[in-house]
């Protein structure tokens, strides 16, 4: 009776340390607690480059942090292995340039604990690469109007086409707005559709004398875009 008493009592304690153990191992285990990715948008344009930061917040016993950034669709790639600025807070950088794929990029975060049993943390956030937009040379064919003539308003809308280059923008929807003389907003005041080069026009009656604005809403691929103001005196 005795032996099979000290025997049962060491299974027990067997059992209770490698339950420790485990307990250990899986408080080892690398989290990732939060990522932040700046910018959250990314414009391509004539610059080559753009930097794009990640930072990321883990449990303090991680011992590795990286980054991959890839497009959706399209091509595009960087790799980032982070530093550790303080524990458990991680930082590094990479670009992306003006001629990757522009739409939806994901960044794969990935951190390491050397010294745990478990998987690798991992997790994944989104950010947007979108081309930049021009909406130049907006203006209206007179300053000075009286009430009832037309007036037009015109403009070219241009898009960075990942070629070092900015083309005309054809086919696309641009709306007005007007700001009478006094008030505080915009209101909206009709749209057209850009024509060859990105060339708009729109012709006007002239009612109030106020401010006039073209803008271009942008997509998931660009940016929207908002002209310089063109003032009109009716009288």
């Amino acid at each position: 009776m005795r032996k099979r008493l000290t025997m049962g009592i060491g299974v027990t304690v067997c059992a209770a340390a490698l339950t420790g153990l485990s307990t250990t191992a899986q408080a080892r285990e690398a989290v990732i607690t939060s990522v932040k990715v700046t910018p959250s948008t990314v414009v391509q344009s004539t610059t080559n480059r753009k930097t794009v930061t990640v930072q990321v917040h883990t449990s303090t016993e991680t011992d590795h942090v990286t980054a991959t950034l890839e497009p959706v669709k399209g091509s595009g790639f960087g790799f980032i292995v982070l530093k550790q600025t303080s524990p458990g807070w991680w930082s590094g950088s990479d670009f992306i340039y003006n001629y990757d794929a522009p739409g939806a990029w994901n960044v794969d975060i990935d951190a390491t604990d050397y010294e745990a049993d478990g998987p690798d943390a991992s997790k994944t956030v989104q950010i947007s690469v979108k081309r930049n937009i021009s909406l130049s040379k907006f203006k209206a064919s007179s300053t000075k109007v009286k009430k009832g003539r037309k007036f037009t308003l015109s403009g070219t809308l241009k898009r960075w086409d990942g070629s070092y280059q900015y083309v005309g923008y054809k086919g696309q929807k641009v709306t007005f707005y007007f700001k009478k003389k006094g008030a505080k907003t915009y209101a909206y005041a009709g749209s057209t559709t850009t024509g060859s080069g990105g060339k708009f026009t729109k012709k006007v009656t002239a009612s109030k004398s106020g401010t006039w604005q073209a803008r271009y809403a942008g997509s998931s691929i660009y940016v929207a875009a908002v002209s310089a103001t063109a003032g009109v005196t009716v009288h």
